[in-house]
């Protein structure tokens, strides 16, 4: 029979030290490594590319907001097939490249999560998104009284040609004001954009000429009568709406 430790009750509670102190490094480690992966993260925003293997890959796309096949750039002859579960409707959509077969995943969005289909590895490097710098406008009504709206300014070639395009909404007083270095008359259409839009043209002095209605996806010019220098595309009704017409005037506040 082995004697008992005199020391034995001394080493237990520095025993017990040492196990909690090791959990809590490993707590510490995995914590770490949970905010480091969370969707949305500072490192997940950062990616321009992703690596996909031959077979499925589930993918947190990061590109700006395209057509399918636009999205895939470099990846589309080696990409079989694209899907989302599309929640609201507890169903999936797809879309088959290099296929006959129907498509019901139009545009892969920035931030969604698709699973891509791959018949070999590739390094798919995609677009990164336009971005729109923000501003409020104001819109003086007579007699006297204003509203503001708040904008994304589309005051570069590359914004321009975007415009709204791709996207799957807008916010009830929110809308995008075309900045033009130069007086123009040329129209707008409504390639690839889904959403149905009023537009009204503004001449250099800020005064509203002309209000306009755009359809979804119609492609028809919309040209003005007269020449102008701005452009302010809003949800369809909403200058009706808040009593906007013809000969009102806007100017940007700057906040």
């Amino acid at each position: 029979m082995t004697p008992p430790d005199p020391n034995a009750r001394r080493r237990r509670p520095a025993t017990r030290r040492k196990l909690l102190r090791r959990l809590l490094l490993l707590a510490i480690a995995i914590g770490i490594v949970l905010l480091a992966v969370r969707p949305g993260g500072l490192g997940a925003q950062a990616a321009t590319s992703v690596e996909l293997a031959a077979g499925w890959n589930n993918v947190a796309y990061g590109g700006e907001t395209l057509p399918v096949d636009d999205a895939l750039t470099n990846a589309r002859d080696r990409v079989q097939s694209v899907w989302r579960w599309r929640a609201a409707e507890q169903t999936w959509v797809g879309a088959f490249i290099g296929s006959d077969a129907p498509a019901s995943l139009h545009s892969l969005e920035t931030g969604a999560a698709y699973w891509i289909r791959a018949r070999q590895a590739v390094h798919w490097q995609w677009r990164s998104a336009v971005l729109f710098a923000r501003a409020r406008l104001s819109i003086e009504r007579p007699p006297g009284s204003s509203l503001t709206i708040d904008v994304e300014l589309a005051d570069t070639p590359e914004r321009r040609a975007r415009g709204l395009m791709f996207r799957e909404r807008l916010a009830p007083d929110a809308g995008m004001l075309f900045l033009f270095p130069a007086d123009r008359r040329t129209g707008f259409w409504m390639r690839d954009t889904r959403l149905p839009l009023s537009i009204a043209f503004i001449g250099a002095d800020g005064r509203i000429q002309e209000i306009r209605d755009l359809q979804p996806l119609d492609e028809t010019i919309v040209a003005p009568a007269e020449e102008y220098r701005w452009a302010l595309e809003v949800a369809q009704g909403w200058f009706a709406a808040n009593d906007v017409a013809v000969g009102d005037r806007v100017r940007l506040t700057g906040d």
